[in-house]
C-alpha cells in the first residue's frame, strides 16, 4: 500500500521511551541521509493488528519492479516493553532486496495492546544493488559486526541489523 499520509518523504522520526525510569538526562537523536528522489521512488507502509499477542511478524514489500532503498518501523503501545528484534531484507549477494521482514517481541509480560508498523522507501533498481551479510562470533558481551561493500567501488546505501538470540537483553 502506498502511503497517502506522508507523500513528500521530507523527514525522519525517532522516538525514545524509558522502560524503567532512570535519573540521568538522555535524549533521542535523528539522522537522515538525504538525496533527490530517484525514479519511481515511493514510500510503503504496512501494519499489524493491535492486540496483546506476544510476538508479531510483518513483511513489507515494494511494488513490482522496485527495490528497497531504506526501511524503518514503529511500535505503537508497548510502553517500552516491546521492541523490534529483527529487520531482515530478503536480498542476497547477487540480488537487491524487494521486501523487509520484521519481528517484534515483548520483553516482560506486557498485557496491553500494541502493534508493529513497517516502512520502506523503494525505487527502480540501482546498478549493482545487492544485500551483503556478515556477523561476529557469539559472545555474552557487547559486540560489533562490520560489513564492507568491496565490489567495483560500491558504497553502502542503507543498512539494517539483526540481533541473534538476544531476546531484547
Amino acid at each position: 500500500v502506498c502511503s497517502s499520509d506522508l507523500p513528500t518523504m521530507k523527514f525522519v522520526n525517532v522516538t525514545g521511551l524509558e522502560s524503567v525510569h532512570i535519573t540521568a538526562d538522555w535524549n533521542a537523536e535523528a539522522d537522515a541521509v538525504c538525496a533527490y528522489p530517484l525514479p519511481g521512488q515511493e514510500w510503503i507502509k504496512a501494519l499489524t493488528v493491535s492486540d496483546s499477542t506476544s510476538s508479531k511478524t510483518l513483511t513489507v514489500s515494494c511494488s513490482d519492479g522496485k527495490t528497497v532503498l531504506g526501511n524503518g518501523y514503529a511500535i505503537t503501545g508497548g510502553d517500552g516493553e516491546v521492541w523490534v528484534d529483527e529487520a531482515v531484507p530478503n536480498g542476497d549477494a547477487t540480488h537487491a532486496a524487494t521486501s523487509v521482514s520484521l519481528v517484534a517481541v515483548e520483553g516482560d509480560a506486557y498485557g496491553g495492546d500494541w502493534d508493529l508498523e513497517g516502512f520502506l522507501i523503494c525505487a527502480e533498481p540501482l546498478p549493482g544493488q545487492r544485500v551483503l551479510r556478515d556477523s561476529n562470533t557469539s559472545s555474552t558481551h557487547g559486540e560489533l559486526a562490520v560489513m564492507y561493500c568491496v565490489n567495483d567501488g560500491q558504497v553502502p546505501t542503507g543498512a539494517t541489523a539483526e540481533i541473534h538470540n538476544g531476546t531484547g537483553t
